[in-house]
């Protein structure tokens, strides 16, 4: 069965699975993405990016019924 999910970020949103790039958004601000995870994954990764400052968000839902919630471990990394 294919694993798939469809997420979004505020604002540049990239997805790596086990250390590999499976989606992005390119930049579209609040834009959802379908993303397929290829084969069997245990992590998932996911940089965010305010350009406009504040704070970033990240929102998914995913074909296993996991829907991202405050119990997601986030980490602010400062640049």
């Amino acid at each position: 069965m294919k694993f798939v999910g469809v997420l979004a970020g505020d604002d540049t949103l990239k997805v790596f699975a086990d250390g590999d790039l499976v989606g992005q958004n390119d930049g579209i601000l609040n834009a959802a993405k379908w993303i397929s995870f290829p084969g069997k994954r245990n992590s998932l990764l996911s940089p965010l990016i305010n350009t406009h400052g504040g704070t970033s968000g990240f929102l998914g839902q995913f074909s296993n019924g996991v829907i991202t919630d405050r119990s997601w471990k986030c980490k602010e990394i400062k640049q």
